[in-house]
């Protein structure tokens, strides 16, 4: 598709490996805490900082937005603008440049 995304190796003020927004599961995953709330149900919880969710994807998807430098971003070949994911793009494609969406 022409959308790249790549892992410089460097880290952000908190200490945390910054990570290609291809989405490098390995690394983001380690970012992740696996843990329990009061009533025995499984919470997420980013090591980065206290956001915390039931649904590992968001805590995932928080990693990526809040925790990722904008240069390792995906870059819409029609407009310029950059997104941390994929998905991101692909919708902003979809929204704003359904005419080119084939390229």
């Amino acid at each position: 598709e022409g959308y790249e995304g790549y892992d410089d190796g460097a880290y952000d003020s908190t200490g945390m490996q910054q990570v290609g927004a291809d989405g490098n599961k390995d690394m983001v995953t380690a970012q992740i805490e696996k843990s329990s709330d009061e009533n025995g149900m499984t919470v997420y919880i980013c090591r980065a900082c206290t956001y915390s969710s039931n649904k590992k994807y968001n805590v995932q998807e928080h990693v990526k937005v809040k925790h990722l430098p904008m240069e390792s971003s995906f870059e819409c070949l029609d407009c310029l603008q950059r997104f941390h994911s994929r998905s991101s793009l692909r919708s902003h494609r979809w929204r704003l440049h359904k005419s080119s969406w084939d390229r």
